[in-house]
């Protein structure tokens, strides 16, 4: 378990596990087929079936719902998220407390980054104001350390580390990385540009 109480310092303020922007409640969700014998001394007996939605988080079941057919559990499917996404259920909270932030990733956090400056989800920055009332802080399995320099809050530069090893100490995988699709494109002039760049679009869509 990280001691994050003891890692950020309190200074009078509470600490704020902050969630990534793209946080969901739920990151895997899989619908199978139910069966079951039948038995009755009056109607006889019968094979029947029913489909069942499991709602994961981290690798743990949370929520398991039953629906008569595999059809209608597709046509409910996003009804049964949102029932059980406000408020968030108590294993999910209870899990993150020592979980890595990333999201499906199910490794238990050995490091803790505290957020140097807040942003939207748009990539606003935030008045200082708005985040002063505590110290807020994501933390990080051995795989994930390394948050690369592209989004504005959940970038390296951004994190100052607490506990633990940091983004240079990252042991990410080959298979972890995908690199940005690239796309050459010839013009006669600076002229062109706009109209070669439009053509992408809706060649790449």
């Amino acid at each position: 378990m990280i001691p994050v109480n003891e890692s950020l310092q309190a200074n009078g303020k509470s600490n704020h596990h902050r969630r990534l922007p793209d946080w969901e409640p739920f990151d895997r969700i899989t619908i199978e087929t139910v069966p079951r014998l039948k038995t009755s001394g009056m109607s006889g007996d019968e094979w029947r079936q029913s489909a069942k939605i499991i709602l994961w988080f981290k690798g743990r079941p949370i929520v398991e719902d039953g629906r008569m057919t595999m059809d209608y559990a597709l046509k409910m499917l996003s009804a049964v998220i949102a029932e059980h996404s406000s408020p968030i259920p108590k294993e999910i909270i209870e899990i993150e407390r020592h979980a890595c932030d990333q999201p499906s990733c199910c490794e238990p956090a050995v490091s803790v980054y505290r957020l140097k400056k807040l942003f939207s989800d748009r990539g606003e920055a935030l008045h200082p104001d708005e985040g002063s009332y505590a110290h807020h802080y994501r933390q990080f399995c051995a795989r994930h350390l390394y948050r690369g320099d592209c989004s504005r809050e959940d970038c390296d530069d951004n994190y100052e580390v607490i506990y633990g090893p940091g983004p240079h100490e990252s042991q990410e995988r080959a298979e972890d990385e995908s690199p940005a699709q690239r796309v050459v494109v010839q013009v006669d002039s600076m002229d062109d540009i706009p109209a070669a760049i439009e053509q992408v679009r809706k060649d790449f869509g």
